[in-house]
């Protein structure tokens, strides 16, 4: 619940939702932190649990049903979640969309937003995997 605490008190700055990553890319299996990591990729689990992935806030029930990543080859990154949200009865959909830049040092990747002006994601690359935590603790797993 700590993930989801963390990623819903981030999220109400840009939409009242939590935050994921998916990128996908090509891979360098041989030698990960010198890989190329741009690309598009898709959120696979939030510790551990794989998508839908719900949480409960108060009242509301929260669905992440899809997240994608994509990494661009120039420093920056852009964000696209689905979800579904249940609150007293009335269900609504929606996107959440987030971007920034993105730094690597060998397979460590960071990842900061500029709506938020805050790291979004800290984490490692490595075989067309990112594995990301938004602060929460719990691992996000993105591939292409």
């Amino acid at each position: 619940m700590r993930i989801l605490a963390a990623r819903l008190r981030r999220a109400t700055v840009l939409a009242c939702v939590p935050l994921a990553f998916t990128l996908s890319c090509t891979d360098n299996s041989t030698n990960p932190s010198a890989a190329d990591i741009s690309g598009t990729y898709s959120l696979q689990s939030i510790g551990g649990i794989p998508l839908p992935y719900s949480f409960q806030s108060g009242t509301t029930t929260v669905t992440l049903t899809n997240d994608v990543l994509i990494v661009g080859s120039d420093g920056t990154w852009s964000e696209t979640i689905a979800f579904t949200q249940v609150d007293n009865g009335q269900t609504t959909t929606g996107t959440l969309d987030d971007g920034g830049t993105w730094t690597r040092s060998g397979v460590s990747v960071n990842f900061f937003s500029q709506p938020a002006a805050a790291t979004a994601y800290t984490g490692t690359y490595s075989n067309n995997t990112l594995t990301l935590d938004d602060g929460s603790g719990a691992p996000q797993v993105f591939r292409r």
